[in-house]
This record gives C-alpha cells, structure tokens and sequence, in this order.
C-alpha cells in the first residue's frame, strides 16, 4: 500500500542515496496519488470546518471543498517551491530533494488518515465527531515532527550546520 512507510515511520534511509530520488514523484501514478491525497486532506478540512461552523451560509458545500483544496494545492505547491529554490541557492540541491520526498511522503500518509477519519464522520456515528476530528489534529501533529524530525536527521547525517537548520525551520518551516 505505502512502499516507504517502515523506512518513514522507523527513520530508516536517511541520507541514502535512494532516499533522494525525486524521479518517483513526477510519473503519473504518483501525480495521481498526490491529487487523491489532496483530495482526502481537503474533505477532512471541510469536514472540520463544516462541524464548527465556519463555513459561510452562502456557500455550497462543494465551493467550500473545492476552496479546501485550492488551499491543499496551493501550499503544498508553495512547499515544493520553497525546498527546490532553498536547495539551488544555498548548494544543497540534494538534501533538499531528500527532504522533499520526505514532504510528500508525510502528506500521503496524512491524506490516508484523512480518508479514514473523514468515512468515520460521514458514514458512522460510533465516535462522536470530536473525537475523530481531534484524532486528526493529533494524526497531522506527529506526522509534522516527524517530518521535521527527518530534516534534522537529514541535516546531521550530511554534516550541515545546526545554525543553516535553524534557519531553514525559521525562515521556511514556520
């Protein structure tokens, strides 16, 4: 289902040169995953958003989505930029395609969950929807500190200086 997910979740590959291989991102396949787990992400957004209210009266509950996932596109879009001209201009083309994969993969596995989280919303009433909302929060948190918990492996394993990471999370991450 997820090739990758042991090596993600255990902190396995970090550094190896199979781990930057941005090559498996732009096949079609994988183009068309992405947009499914944009997709999930987006319904859970909406979810969230429809269950506190904030979705104005004078939207229809597909414009609320779509914009759900315009906002999804847009900054997943602004991340992938950010890491491509952060490594050409600072020389560190290569862990930043690293950390790229790295992007990528935490967003499929929080658009799975997402998915999961978002048939338990609309289609049972075993949890209370609280609960199941707050399960996502707490889903995309710890995807997020692994996320970043990989740049600062990727950054110690290459030898870069603690000072460019915290700048990179500074200026780039927060």
């Amino acid at each position: 289902l997820f090739p990758g997910a042991t090596r993600f979740f255990l902190f396995r590959g970090v550094g190896e040169p199979e781990s930057r291989e941005t090559s498996e991102l732009f096949h079609w396949q994988s183009t068309l995953f992405n947009l499914v787990t944009f997709f999930n992400i987006a319904i859970f957004i909406y979810f969230a958003f429809s269950h506190y209210g904030i979705i104005p009266e004078w939207m229809s509950g597909f414009a609320a989505w779509a914009a759900a996932l315009g906002v999804v596109i847009a900054a997943v879009s602004l991340r992938h930029t950010a890491c491509v001209l952060t490594g050409w201009f600072s020389s560190s083309d290569e862990i930043f395609r690293e950390y790229t994969i790295t992007i990528y993969q935490a967003y499929r596995y929080a658009g799975f969950a997402s998915f999961l989280l978002s048939v338990l919303l609309a289609y049972t009433g075993i949890f209370p929807p609280e609960l199941l909302l707050l399960s996502g929060y707490i889903i995309f948190a710890a995807l997020y500190i692994m996320r970043t918990a990989r740049l600062f492996l990727i950054f110690m394993k290459r030898g870069v200086s603690i000072l460019y990471l915290i700048l990179y999370l500074c200026a780039l991450e927060i």
